[in-house]
């Protein structure tokens, strides 16, 4: 009797596991199952199914799962920074032996891996995000709410801050978004930049008062990266109150964040002041009222008409105070170049471009020093040349003393440009520089980051890290490892795009847009 009962069971089990509702597969297969043992299209069917489990209970259990996600992708990080760890010393020696060489190529191409894997589980959380925004059940909302705004994961905190704004976007319930407010009022006191960062993102997609109150107590955060993602709210509100407050921050702020906000006024009036009191005085001739279309003009603060009072780099403008030059050293950057006012750089007349050097390297030099010997004392930079190899010119940022600007002349005669062009770890040395990691901006909130502003010269589409045999390598690869790590660091990076070819030019004018940096081409 009890065999045929069992073969009945049998028969009846796939029958009854085939009609499991998707989102009862998903929470048995993802409490179940470890992250690195599922593919991504499996992770995000069942990230995605956990949003139709409209149910109080269901937040528990994504709290959990969101919890483990952070956890793995904590790991995954600490194996990038292991892997890192073995390959900086191989990185900063000048000679090595073929052996090596072949060892550098073999931590490079493991830590490739690696950072793939990591891109993919990054993806795989915004359709966390969206399972989790997913919820219209009014219970299901308010267990998110109480329960994840305490959650003892940073990670799932953020993911709720970043929910916040789904749902008021979705619903556009004005007791869902009271709530959805108050829980954003919470973790703006957050101890975490990140979820602080999130939070002030958010505020971005509501146009109501009570946002406008968080975002001027956001703009007066410790961490600049927090007001910097203000900036970007306020200009997503586009508002008379914005423009006000975004004033107010200019006067306040120094450093690469006028930048910011400059930029922010100029695409919200179409107008380009440069200074705060010029900004504040034409805003209260307009009687403070935003045209209905931007003009398309200069304005007092045009860029070179203050161009002598901020540090600039082949013509791009910049106010920041900690500024990583990244300088392909290419074989490719031995070629000669004509007469470069055939060339358009941005923010200078071409009849006041000199020429200054035979090749695209020694131009390469001259406008590195150019730019490092007019930085202010105080200003801190770093140097990093790439071209399969990857070399810090000091490991650690430089305040430009006339020693270090002296040193940096000096050390220059001897870089000679040779190889291919490895542009991946190039940025990757600089976000390290900056004390950003794979999973994000790692510093600690009173020392914000080393780097806010990265240059970036090359002459060349980029390639693997070979060099005698050296590939092509997809720039989507490049770009979407740099969102990943700028996602929570905001960091600017300008491009300067020297007779290069179309995937190239492509590259560069896209790493700039996505970042946002200015691009300037350079051709003969």
């Amino acid at each position: 009797m009890v065999p045929r009962l069992l073969a009945l069971f049998l028969l009846v089990l796939p029958a009854v596991a085939d009609g499991r509702p998707a989102w009862v597969e998903a929470r048995d297969g993802l409490t179940a199952a470890y992250f690195d043992q599922l593919d991504a299209g499996q992770r995000d069917t069942w990230f995605k199914a956990l949003g139709g489990w409209d149910q109080p209970e269901a937040v528990t259990t994504l709290g959990e799962i969101a919890s483990r996600y952070g956890a793995y992708l904590d790991q995954l990080e600490s194996k990038i920074a292991e892997r890192q760890g073995k390959l900086d010393p191989l990185k900063r020696r000048r000679a090595l032996s073929e052996q090596e060489i072949g060892l550098r190529n073999h931590h490079t191409r493991a830590l490739e891996k690696l950072e793939a894997e990591f891109r993919r589980a990054r993806a795989s959380e915004e359709v966390l995000v969206k399972g989790l925004a997913g919820y219209r059940e009014a219970r299901t909302i308010q267990a998110a709410f109480s329960f994840l705004e305490r959650h003892p994961s940073s990670y799932v905190r953020q993911l709720l801050a970043r929910a916040c704004a789904q749902w008021h976007a979705a619903m556009a319930d004005e007791k869902t978004s009271s709530k959805a407010l108050a829980s954003l009022k919470k973790l703006q006191k957050d101890a975490e930049p990140a979820v602080r960062v999130a939070v002030a993102r958010a505020l971005g997609a509501f146009r109501r008062e009570e946002a406008f109150t968080l975002l001027q107590a956001s703009a007066k955060d410790e961490d600049w990266r927090v007001r910097a993602a203000v900036v970007q709210a306020l200009t997503a509100t586009r508002s008379p109150e914005g423009v006000s407050l975004l004033i107010e921050m200019m006067a306040k702020e120094k450093g690469r964040l006028k930048d910011d906000i400059n930029n922010a006024l100029k695409s919200l009036t179409g107008e380009d002041m440069g200074f705060a009191d010029t900004w504040a005085r034409w805003w209260a001739s307009v009687g403070k009222q935003l045209p209905r279309e931007p003009a398309k003009g200069g304005g007092a603060g045009d860029p070179a008409s203050r161009a002598k009072e901020v540090a600039q780099f082949y013509g791009i403008p910049t106010q920041s105070e900690r500024i990583c030059f990244i300088i392909d050293i290419s074989g490719s950057m031995n070629e000669e170049v004509e007469q470069l006012t055939k060339g358009p750089i941005t923010g200078r007349k071409e009849s006041e471009i000199p020429v200054e050097g035979k090749t695209r390297m020694e131009v390469a030099k001259n406008e590195l020093k150019r730019s490092v010997s007019n930085l202010p004392q105080d200003k801190l930079f770093s140097v990093i040349f790439f071209n399969q190899a990857v070399r810090t010119w000091r490991h650690d940022m430089e305040k430009a003393t006339p020693a270090a600007k002296e040193a940096l002349r000096t050390d220059l005669e001897a870089v000679v440009a040779s190889g291919t062009t490895y542009t991946l770890g190039a940025l990757r040395e600089a976000f390290l520089l900056a004390g950003v990691t794979e999973a994000g901006a790692a510093a600690k909130p009173k020392e914000g980051l080393k780097v806010d502003t990265i240059f970036l010269l090359s002459d060349g589409g980029p390639t693997d890290n070979k060099m005698d045999d050296a590939q092509p390598m997809d720039p989507e690869i490049i770009l979407e490892a740099v969102r990943q790590w700028n996602r929570d660091a905001g960091i600017v990076i300008h491009t300067i795009a020297v007779d290069t070819e179309a995937v190239g030019t492509y590259f560069l004018k896209t790493l700039a847009a996505q970042n946002g940096g200015r691009f300037v081409e350079r051709r003969k």
